[in-house]
């Protein structure tokens, strides 16, 4: 849509934030911050009425000093045929159009990042209907630049204006062959509040393609309705910086926890189209020992990377009880925002996620990578503090191969 934004729509401007991180690092690992903004779209909006008969209502929010602007709307009741689009000021970045679809199951829906501190809300509606509900309640305040090394056939790029250790080796690098199929499982996620962290799509025995993502117990916040989840955000080279962040799902809601797993599994409120060529990834629930592993993961929110343990893992438990694969890496490394990252064995099953244990390229060798461990989250006191009710409810097997809902069916004849 994008209609021109007219000299009389409204700017609601949010005051500058009085501590500003520096330009090459994030603060506490989180690549924003969360700004409370009640707007009513319906009520502050400039209206107009185009010559199609369509009426359309915008209004801008400026946060200053943002290198990217995401929203989250705290009501979110739209009358069918209504569309809803977020473009930044230079109308270099379009979003939409979302729609009622769109609505999470609290009321709530919240949008992916797009460039700038400034951002246009344009809310459509086809004629004469009923206004329905649009109200603004929050918006995230990215810290960096996104653009700084992206060539203008990257704009749809999440960069955070630094890139992770240069020892990282990319997905799509030659070592990574063997993993095209698992990395597929796994996706970045961004928080409202400025956080984020790596996850992975799982199987599970009763409906193949139920969107369960697993995630640490250590990056959960209630607010999972506004999670945004970013898939196949990658370089399409070994060396890149810059991958595409085109394909996102908003919403998940809270199916398993335990703190001293570090488990945490979420539900997508949505299931990932075909168009996104996903993997469910496979498991082992057994506790076989690792005899050789890697972590597919988005340190410090940049594009996905892959690391290698060549040895057998060892168990180590930790002083608040949690139960992990230790290792070492003999190529690449583990960051922040890596927490989630699925720990893969030899079979290509997870077995575990990365729990404690950074390196920076200094340290890679010698600082050891603590993963909690699949299988200690089996079993649990409840359903709400285990997998296996959601994974395999009949509680029968010790591995599961993953699925790929997009692998073409082999028709067997019997002659």
């Amino acid at each position: 849509m994008s209609e021109a934004v007219r000299a009389e729509v409204p700017v609601v401007s949010l005051p500058p934030l009085e501590e500003l991180p520096n330009d090459t690092v994030p603060v506490g690992f989180r690549y924003g911050t969360q700004r409370m903004v009640a707007v009513d779209v319906v009520r502050d909006g400039a209206w107009t009425i185009l010559d199609d008969g369509r009426h359309v209502a915008q209004v801008v929010l400026h946060s200053p000093g943002a290198a990217m602007l995401s929203v989250q709307f705290g009501q979110w009741d739209l009358p069918n045929g209504a569309e809803v689009f977020l473009y930044d000021a230079d109308r270099t970045r379009s979003i939409g159009a979302f729609t009622a679809f769109n609505r999470q199951p609290d009321g709530t829906m919240a949008t992916e990042l797009v460039p700038g501190d400034s951002v246009v809300i344009e809310y459509v509606l086809p004629g004469l209907v009923r206004a329905g509900e649009l109200r603004v309640a929050s918006v995230t305040h990215a810290f960096f630049d996104p653009f700084a090394q992206a060539s203008e056939a990257e704009v749809r790029d999440f960069d955070p204006g630094y890139q992770s250790s240069p020892c990282h080796v990319g997905i799509n690098c030659p070592e990574a062959a063997a993993w095209q199929q698992q990395k597929r499982a796994v996706a970045m996620f961004l928080r409202p509040d400025g956080g984020g962290c790596t996850g992975t799509l799982l199987n599970n025995t009763q409906t193949p393609g139920r969107p369960y993502f697993h995630v640490a117990s250590h990056c959960y916040q209630t607010n999972t309705s506004g999670w945004v989840f970013y898939f196949n955000y990658e370089s399409t080279t070994c060396t890149g910086t810059t991958g595409s962040t085109s394909q996102t799902l908003t919403g998940a809601v809270l199916r398993a926890a335990y703190y001293f797993d570090d488990l945490c599994l979420v539900e997508l409120n949505n299931a990932p189209p075909a168009s996104y060529n996903v993997y469910y990834a496979g498991w082992d629930r057994s506790g076989a020992v690792p005899q050789s592993s890697v972590v597919i993961q988005h340190p410090l929110y940049d594009v996905k990377k892959i690391s290698f343990n060549n040895d057998p893992s060892t168990s180590f438990t930790d002083a608040i009880g949690v139960q992990c694969w230790r290792g070492d890496w003999e190529q690449g490394l583990v960051q922040a925002v890596s927490s989630g990252g699925p720990l893969f064995d030899q079979n290509g099953r997870m077995v575990g996620h990365m729990y404690d244990g950074a390196q920076v390229c200094s340290t890679a060798t010698s600082i050891p990578t603590d993963c909690a461990k699949f299988s200690a989250s089996w079993d649990g006191a409840s359903a709400g503090q285990r997998l296996r009710d959601w994974l395999d409810p009949s509680n029968t097997v010790q591995q599961l191969n993953g699925y790929d809902p997009n692998a073409v069916p082999v028709n067997l004849q019997v002659r």
